[in-house]
């Protein structure tokens, strides 16, 4: 069905019995493919309507489907799938796994004014059987408003890129793919606002790319990424982009060609927040012509030279932004240096009496406070106050545990402490445990790098242990120097992980490895 214009309209598609196989009212697009069963008679209604539901008028309809019951072959498809056009798309028949590329749409240039000329493909729902593609999918220069079709997609081994298509509104049709392999990117869309159907996207393996997309917004349908190292991060010449909201898993940008994060021009940026949690920078940070970001000061770990706080090892270039943001040595002077953990800036003061303790100020917190033989004396949970004051306390040892979290509830630190109450106060014994450590690439093929550069100078036990909890090999670090060590994965199986890693006098942490080799 096309040219579906008027106000409001039903349609109806009925088979040769009249029973009803598809049916919309009201919100019917403008263009309709209904897949039909079988060959055989078909008969269709389409009612047009104004905008008050007046009746304007009816088109009925007897067509015949030639052709149509062939059934479709759901092997594996061989080799690539390119579909150029609608009858291509329309052709295509049953692959649930493509072993090659999945190329919709065209890349051809008229030779002489250089643009490209649009495939006319405006609907995949001839593809919806499509759950997995082992090489990349490529959507360009087509006519497609929405990515419906591509509905039970799940995997993608190397890339997946859309880009070029001039109505695409949105990638409704991706809500259950998981992950893509290589790289996502999502490139001069010019009337694409958001990428909210992301909701299932949980791993992308070497770069994310966004630019030159005129009405995109938000990129916050990314927040369900569990990945958290990548290769490069490009946002760039996205004008109407307000936030990096989607972003925050990133904890490294690793690449041993220099990988890189590029934010460059995008007018409305004001807010890059999201990226408060990266550690290491291995190639270059371009910060530049973003002429609302006046707030950069979540960089300040990666700038001051504090190898345990966070490094960038290639060049750095920020200009051309809003004040504050216009230099490194600028975001060094006007920043506000902030403690590397908020456990070590709380304050513990016993006394004879009472315990107070100060200075909590993460977004959230429990506090736990326990006498000698470990009875709990004093409990808060996530809406602690800033100070904490327990009077009129026995005699004797306390045992306090302080968790500090993020406001989506990710840890930051953990401190635990005993004190004396009454006798010499200032017996005490403090350990700081960090809450986490850099694991890149997250997913790892046959190896992995961890960043242990916090505990340097002392003994480690490295533990990988299987999702059934079973221990699947331990290696132990006598000394921690600054340099990343690596992991052996190769004689692991493909599948989710726990790496655990143990010292002395220290509480055991652990961190989630992905291990795939599908690309």
């Amino acid at each position: 069905f096309s040219n579906i214009d008027a106000p409001n309209a039903i349609v109806k598609v009925f088979d040769a019995n009249y029973q009803i196989i598809f049916e919309c009212t009201a919100s019917c697009e403008n263009e309709l493919v209904v897949p039909v069963e079988g060959e055989g008679i078909y008969h269709t209604d389409v009612q047009f309507y104004d905008a008050n539901w007046s009746f304007i008028c009816e088109d009925k309809q007897d067509i015949e489907v030639i052709n149509g019951g062939e059934p479709c072959d759901t092997s594996v498809c061989q080799g690539d799938v390119v579909l150029r056009t609608q009858a291509d798309v329309d052709a295509f028949c049953g692959c649930e796994v493509i072993e090659g590329t999945l190329d919709i749409g065209t890349e051809f240039f008229n030779i002489n004014d250089e643009a490209a000329i649009s495939s006319d493909i405006f609907s995949l729902v001839n593809l919806v059987g499509i759950k997995k593609v082992e090489g990349g999918v490529r959507i360009k220069n087509t006519n497609l408003t929405t990515l419906k079709g591509l509905d039970s997609l799940v995997q993608v081994g190397i890339s997946f890129g859309v880009s070029g298509n001039e109505k695409l509104l949105n990638v409704s049709g991706l809500e259950q793919l998981e992950s893509v392999g290589n790289i996502f990117s999502i490139t001069y869309n010019p009337l694409i606002q958001h990428v909210d159907e992301l909701e299932s996207l949980h791993t992308i393996g070497l770069q994310i790319r966004f630019h030159n997309n005129d009405a995109l917004t938000s990129i916050n349908g990314l927040s369900s990424l569990q990945t958290t190292s990548t290769d490069w991060l490009i946002i760039r010449d996205n004008p109407s982009l307000i936030n990096l909201n989607g972003l925050e898993s990133l904890e490294t940008i690793l690449d041993i060609n220099r990988g890189t994060v590029e934010i460059h021009n995008n007018s409305n940026l004001t807010d890059i927040s999201a990226l408060r949690n990266i550690q290491l920078i291995e190639g270059d940070l371009r910060i530049s012509q973003n002429f609302q970001l006046a707030d950069c000061c979540l960089l300040l770990h990666l700038l001051d030279g504090d190898r345990n706080n966070g490094r960038i090892i290639g060049t750095i270039t920020i200009r051309d932004n809003a004040s504050i943001c216009n230099s490194p040595s600028e975001i060094r002077s006007s920043c506000p240096i902030i403690p590397s953990s908020p456990c070590e800036i709380v304050q513990v003061n016993p006394t004879n009496q009472e315990l107070v303790i100060s200075n909590l100020t993460a977004p959230i917190e429990i506090v736990k406070v326990f006498d000698n033989n470990y009875a709990t004396v004093y409990e808060c949970f996530a809406d602690c106050e800033e100070i904490i004051n327990l009077p009129n306390l026995a005699a004797g040892t306390y045992h306090i545990s302080i968790n500090a979290y993020d406001e989506n509830w990710k840890p930051i630190c953990e401190r635990k402490e005993s004190v004396a109450i009454g006798g010499n106060a200032q017996d005490r014994n403090i350990e700081f445990t960090p809450a986490d450590f850099a694991l890149f690439p997250n997913p790892a093929r046959t190896e992995a790098f961890i960043d242990l550069s916090k505990l340097k100078g002392e003994k480690v036990e490295l533990t990988l242990f299987n999702q059934f909890g079973q221990e699947v090999s331990q290696q132990v670090i006598g000394n921690v120097v600054e340099q990343k060590e690596m992991i052996d994965l190769s004689n692991t199986q493909n599948g989710l992980y726990i790496l655990k890693i143990k010292t002395k006098n220290r509480k055991a942490v652990a961190k989630k490895l992905l291990i795939s080799r599908l690309y």
